[in-house]
């Protein structure tokens, strides 16, 4: 470091004599302006320039050597001076000398700048006396500055005069550069060393920087007093993207008077900043110093009239001083008075806040409704945006402070930012990148650390919400208002630019309330000011209407599946829901959800019954028939049939006309209210959902709080509006099926992939135009292939473009081509966030579009990779059936977590005798099975479905191979509706799988599969064929699986037929099949006879409550017993799968179906064996009962011990049961003793530690005697094995007529068991006995049945696109 410390004296010793000569002159008297003459006169002086005119600050003893100063000149005596020790090798102009020199300067300490910012380079400059000479500069600049205002001239530089005609501008701007510069390489070597810091206060820095600063915005001041227009300062540039800095371009608040009466030249601005932030630096790590020597503090030097002097002005003119500025000086107040809180009071009484108040507050004026009655004059920063509630917070640290900002109430001029044009693109980018929940962050503190202001707060987020509300119904009737495009002209740009603002009004207030809104005193307050009911308004807002909808709808990938408001806003909205959801009372939030879902359901009517009369004409002439003009009404209450009459072409090709545009808007409202509505249904499924996690957490069982909620959910209003959506559901998902069945279908799903201009292929557009809606933008790149491609560019959020065609790149995604390159739909990833949304489609694209883009597109499919699919727009019937098809999920999502309320509900059921009065926890849990029941019995019993069944399922139709349209919809309906039922019988929990078992036992009771729990017939046989029911949802799967399997019959005989590759399934057997294959799979499950606790609650009930729970209308006249439930269950899967596994046309199975197929079998037949030992196990009658509890008999699961013959030679079959010293050691650490763990562990035989813990909470400890006889079992039981285990080394050859002679006694005890066990024995006989038919017909079929085996393990793992998408219904 020896030559840079050496650069770094000359330098600044050199300039520092110049400013110094410089400052004499001037103060000379009759000195003339700048310097005259061949050399500057005078000398140095020793003891150094007055701060000021204050106190005398020493040259920078270690930066000057004899050597660097003293030099003798060829006059003789006095130092070198600065010009001539560096301008002999070449005479230039003094001017150019100058400047050069300052440049060069300028170089070195850019160099030193570097160097300063490794704390190696830190610690050994400022050991060379660093700090000092970087004072000194500042010093002498400002006494030279002050010198040159003082003699009543402009500049301390040489002045060329007219001739040259360039002044002094540049020079002066480099000395205020190098002086920036300087006070920069201060702040960092404060910030890196501790010794800079304490070397800056014994200088007394921080006085120099405030009275520079002070200086500094004196001139600013005078310059802007004389200056009447935007002339540069002192012939620099000045700074006129002062009020764009930020990113405003459009300039909507006029501030030009703020701008013009404070001018800043771009050198001066550079300064200030540097000593702003210096300042703020020094302020923050002093306070954090322990250095005895640093007595100054903060708030000493923010009461100098100086300091506040600048804060005031800088405040009241933050348009002319810019928004970073303005951020520096709050960041350094909040630091300031959050370090000593008794400076609150000063920075109210000395004017600081009152101008504080007036920069957020802005002033007074008549502005648009949607500005309110304020115009924010803050500028377009998002850095001041974020330290206005950093300021705001430490203003009221005071009691007197916070009753002084609750009275000038800046927050709802605050809070006009988020509503504010000015401040979201295109116009400004300062609330991106999660700006909004920094506010909202900061106004959380607020409210908490400041109760008093928690009111006004709420109160200002509620009106900013209110109004946004307000500017989005007043876009939605401007784009209602607006007229039709004639020849193509575009739509009108304002509303476009309006729907932008929307959007990112939406999403900011969104980012700030989930900050504020995760408190649960402020989640009530907000509530109670409306600002719930202000949300659930603004959603629906959020969609776009009329052809802007069904543009964007009709492009989308996925309609089923996207989000049709953009993911961002949509995602924002529901997760602020869901916060207020964890914080308020459930009861509360799920009966406002309600009150919205009902309005809603009515609404989605209206909007019903105007597009079937907007649709009629249509219809009819579709279908053939007319409706008479009285039975219009009354038809339109229903939605089956109602897209019949909706074009089946794209929307760009329909024509200009009025009945077509009625017809649009109509299907535009009818399709919006569905979706209004889907979306208020997932809500109110996630209120559920957070109650119960609420419910669980607590731990209170049937608590005060729970019973609130789940009263409303028993109540007549809410069953009501369950039917109503399940109603709604049912027959939309009809409509869906037809749709998607019905002849053409496929035929236009095919033609979009066909390429652009294909005789006969309208799906293409020949124009988009897209709206960027990404808040990070979008990256524009030339290829479709996103990893290969190269980027090109990029476009911000609100942007629209054009693009002329779209296709799906290799990773699935869809990409547009714009002027400038490639834009893609979506995101890739999990969260698929949306990019580009359409906004209008226009024309038919020309032939010849797709070979000229494929030339552009050749470097993508030159390595392989590329694989260009293309994607035509969607029909609108099609595009209708998808986002029909949505429902499905939000249904399925309401019917689960109505389940799971009723399991949560049976789990706290008493022993003995129930109540099932009003607000009882029965009569919970019995209004929930009913709801669930009900509705599930009525999706399978829809028009002609009972009719299709019975049909389907006859002998005489076994080998038909006709196919009907009417049996093809209804088979995916059917498909539909076994997933549905799936999710609200099924719940799967980490380790563990949970079974609604009271729904499972209504719906099996109501089919008459649970015969065995009917007094009068309990004789009766279960598992014969013929008590197969042909309805309800068993009913459902057989035809479900008869109709696949003649799907399947039917496509290999046309394959055997023909050459050209054939789809292997249809598009219903692939959406039906693998969910009914695997609602059969989750029946066998061995999870029902695990389900401890549920099943032990209903063991201990009366036969009349367990009828009353389930809905069964006196015929339930007997206990409820596990083993007897499962068995039924499994016996009547098991007759259904040897059903299917007997019928010939599963040989035309393909492998895919074959291996689950098998799957199924191999678990029916272990459940039976497994539901057999349970009942030989456990004896009926409370007997039974008492032994299981005390350990002797099985459990509640079954399996477990059991007395007789057959239960013991069962478990001499198989090997021993040995407890986990892990899992007792685990149970001890949660408070049972050994002796519990033990019994739970040998009762239940199974080592699963929630097994084990379910057990001991069911169950008291064990006594000490019945310990005792445990432990002695134990080991004469372990004697007894080692004894057999030596004889059986002894006599080897005797084990095999043992085992035959065991195998004899098992087929005996199992014939003089029970008729129900013998009935299970009988259909796992059958089920094998089938299984050895079938292998003729398995070893015939094809190829791909023989390697079953390896195939995936469900049919939904067909490749065709046509079944993959048939997952949509």
């Amino acid at each position: 470091f020896g030559l840079l410390p050496a650069l770094i004296r000359f330098t600044l010793s050199s300039l520092n004599a110049f400013l110094s000569q410089s400052g004499a002159a001037y103060d000379a008297p009759g000195a003339e302006a700048g310097i005259a003459g061949n050399g500057m006169k005078g000398k140095e002086e020793e003891e150094g320039g007055k701060l000021g005119g204050s106190r005398a600050i020493s040259e920078p003893e270690p930066m000057i050597t004899d050597e660097m100063s003293t030099g003798e000149t060829a006059g003789g005596g006095s130092p070198q001076p600065f010009v001539e020790a560096t301008s002999k090798a070449s005479p230039l102009p003094r001017r150019q000398q100058e400047e050069r020199l300052l440049e060069f300067i300028d170089v070195v300490l850019t160099l030193t700048s570097t160097v300063i910012s490794i704390p190696i380079g830190t610690s050994a400059l400022t050991d060379c006396g660093l700090i000092p000479a970087l004072i000194q500069t500042v010093s002498r600049d400002f006494e030279a500055a002050q010198s040159v205002r003082k003699g009543n001239a402009k500049s301390p530089f040489t002045n060329p005069g007219d001739k040259e005609g360039r002044g002094t501008a540049y020079a002066d701007g480099l000395l205020k550069f190098v002086s920036a510069q300087a006070v920069q390489i201060l702040e960092a070597a404060i910030v890196t060393h501790n010794s800079a810091l304490v070397a800056f206060h014994e200088l007394e820095g921080v006085d120099l920087l405030v009275k520079r600063l002070d200086f500094e915005i004196d001139q600013i001041k005078q310059s802007g007093n004389e200056t009447p227009s935007s002339v540069g300062i002192e012939g620099d540039v000045e700074m006129e993207d002062a009020k764009s800095q930020d990113g405003n371009k459009d300039g909507s608040i006029d501030s030009s008077s703020s701008a013009s009466a404070r001018p800043l030249s771009a050198s001066r601005r550079v300064l200030l900043f540097s000593l702003m932030n210096c300042l703020t630096v020094v302020f923050h790590q002093q306070e954090n110093s322990s250095s005895a020597s640093i007595t100054s503090t903060s708030a000493a030097q923010l009461r100098k009239p100086e300091l506040t002097n600048v804060i005031i002005d800088i405040l009241g003119y933050v348009d002319g001083y810019g928004g970073v500025l303005g951020s520096l000086v709050g960041t350094l107040l909040s630091d300031v008075m959050n370090s000593d809180p008794q400076v609150v009071h000063y920075v109210h009484t000395s004017g600081i806040a009152d101008a504080f108040f007036k920069m957020v507050k802005g002033e007074v004026t008549e502005c648009s409704p949607l500005l309110g009655s304020s115009s924010p004059i803050l500028p377009a920063s998002a850095e001041l945006i974020m330290a206005v509630p950093n300021v705001l917070s430490a203003l009221a640290l005071t009691e007197q402070g916070a009753r002084d900002v609750k009275n000038a109430n800046p927050f709802p001029a605050l809070l006009d930012i988020f509503c504010s044009p000015k401040y979201v693109m295109p116009s400004s980018r300062c609330l991106l990148n999660e700006v909004g929940a920094i506010v909202g962050t900061g106004l959380d503190e607020i409210m908490r650390h400041v109760p008093s202001l928690g009111g006004i707060v709420n109160n200002a987020i509620v009106d900013t919400l209110s109004r946004i509300v307000s500017f989005g119904k007043e876009v939605v009737e401007k784009e209602k208002a607006r007229d039709v495009p004639v020849d193509g002209a575009p739509p009108s740009r304002e509303i476009e630019g309006l729907r932008t603002c929307l959007v990112q009004y939406a999403y900011n207030i969104s980012q700030l309330l989930e900050q504020v809104l995760h408190h649960e005193s402020h989640c009530g307050s907000f509530v109670d000011r409306g600002g719930l009911d202000a949300l659930l308004e603004l959603f629906p807002l959020l969609i776009p209407g009329g052809t802007q909808f069904l543009s964007h709808a009709s492009c989308l990938g996925a309609p089923s599946f996207a989000k049709l408001s953009h993911l961002t806003n949509s995602g924002a909205i529901t997760a602020v829901i869901r916060s207020i959801s964890s914080n308020i009372s459930s009861h509360k939030m799920i009966k406002k959800l309600t009150e919205c879902l009902e309005k809603q359901v009515e609404t989605l009517r209206i909007s019903q019954g105007e597009l079937w009369r907007q649709t009629r004409k249509a219809r009819e002439e579709r279908t053939g028939s007319s409706v008479a003009e009285g039975d219009v009404d009354e038809t339109c209450g229903s939605i089956n049939g109602i897209l019949d009459g909706v074009p089946r072409v794209p929307l760009h090709t329909l024509e200009d006309s009025a009945s077509n545009l009625a017809t649009t808007d109509a299907l535009s409202n009818f399709l919006r209210q569905f979706v209004v509505t889907e979306w208020l249904t997932n809500l109110l499924t996630s209120s559920m959902r957070v109650a119960l996690q609420k419910s669980s957490e607590i731990g209170t069982g049937w608590g005060r709080t729970e019973r609130e909620w789940k009263k409303l959910l028993s109540s007549k209003q809410f069953e009501d509006l369950v039917d109503e959506l399940s109603n709604l559901h049912r027959c939309s998902m009809q409509e869906v099926c037809r749709v998607r069945t019905e002849e053409g279908y496929d035929q236009r799903e095919s033609d979009r992939c066909c390429p652009p201009g294909t005789p006969g292929n309208n799906s293409h557009p020949a124009l988009y135009r897209i709206r960027i809606v990404c808040p990070d933008g979008a990256v524009v790149r030339d290829g479709i292939e996103i990893d290969s491609s190269e980027s090109v560019g990029g476009l911000e959020i609100g942007e629209i473009v054009e693009a002329t065609e779209r296709c799906i790149n290799s990773s699935g995604v869809l990409r547009y081509r714009t002027r400038s390159g490639w834009v893609s739909e979506q995101t890739r990833g999990h969260g698929r966030e949306p990019i580009a949304e359409v906004m209008e489609i226009q024309g038919l694209a020309p032939q010849n579009l797709s070979s000229g883009a494929n030339v552009d597109d050749s470097k993508d499919s030159a390595d392989g990779k590329g694989k260009r699919v293309e994607c035509g727009v969607t029909d609108l019937c099609s595009m209708s059936a998808a986002i029909m098809a949505r429902i499905q999920h939000s249904r399925t999502g309401l019917f689960a977590y109505l389940s799971r309320s009723a399991v949560s509900s049976a789990r706290s059921l008493q022993f003995g005798s129930i109540s099932f009065l009003e607000g009882s926890v029965g009569a919970h849990i019995s209004s929930i099975i009913k709801i669930l029941s009900r509705n599930i019995r009525d999706d399978f019993a829809i028009e002609g479905a009972v009719e299709a069944m019975a049909i389907a399922l006859s002998e005489d139709m076994r080998t038909n191979a006709n196919e009907s349209a009417a049996s093809a919809h209804i088979t995916m309906y059917f498909g539909c509706m076994l997933g549905l039922l799936h999710a609200s019988v099924f719940e799967e929990k980490r380790e563990r799988e949970v079974f609604n078992v009271l729904l499972l036992f209504s719906l099996l009771n109501e089919a008459g599969i649970l015969l065995d729990f009917r007094e009068s017939k309990a004789s009766c046989d279960p598992g014969s064929d013929a008590d197969l029911p042909s309805d309800g949802f068993i009913g459902a799967i057989r035809f479900v699986l008869s109709e696949g399997l003649s799907d399947m019959q039917r496509r290999a005989l046309s394959s055997a037929d023909s050459t050209s590759p054939e789809q292997k399934l249809s598009r219903y057997t692939a959406a039906s099949f693998p969910p009914a294959l695997a609602l059969l799979r989750r029946l066998v499950s061995r999870s029902i006879l695990t389900e401890s606790g549920t099943n032990f609650s209903l063991a201990q009930m009366p036969p009349a409550d367990l009828d009353k729970l389930v809905g069964g209308q006196g015929q339930i006249e007997r206990s409820f017993h596990t083993g007897r439930f499962c068995r039924s269950l499994y016996t009547c899967v098991a007759n259904i799968s040897v059903e299917m596994w007997g019928d010939s046309r599963l040989a035309n199975a393909p492998a895919h179906v074959i291996h689950p197929t098998l799957n199924l079998l191999a678990d029916t037949m272990s459940s039976l064996k497994r539901s057999t030992q349970s009942s030989a196990n456990t004896s009926s009658g409370a007997s039974s009962r008492s032994r299981g509890a005390r350990g002797d008999g099985a459990g509640v699961g079954g399996g477990g011990g059991g007395s007789g013959l057959f239960a013991r030679r069962l478990r001499a079959r198989r090997p021993p049961f040995e407890p986990s010293e892990d899992t007792i050691t685990r149970l001890a650490e949660m408070g049972f003793d050994r002796d519990h763990a033990l019994e739970a562990l040998e009762t239940m035989e199974s080592n699963r530690l929630e097994v084990a813990m379910e057990y001991c909470l069911s169950h008291p400890p064990p006594s000490p005697a019945s310990a005792e006889r445990r432990r002695a079992a134990r080991e004469a039981a372990s004697a007894s094995r080692r004894s057999r285990e030596a004889d059986a080394e002894a006599s080897g050859g005797n084990d095999s007529s043992n085992n035959n002679d065991a195998s004899r006694d098992t087929s005996n005890d199992a014939e003089s068991s029970s008729s129900d066990g013998g009935a299970a024995g009988a259909a796992a006989a059958a089920a094998g006995a089938a299984s050895s038919q079938a292998g003729a017909a398995v070893e015939s079929a094809s190829n791909d049945t023989a390697t079953a085996a390896a195939a995936p393990s469900a049919a939904a793992a067909n490749s065709s696109p046509a079944n993959r998408e048939a997952a949509d219904g």
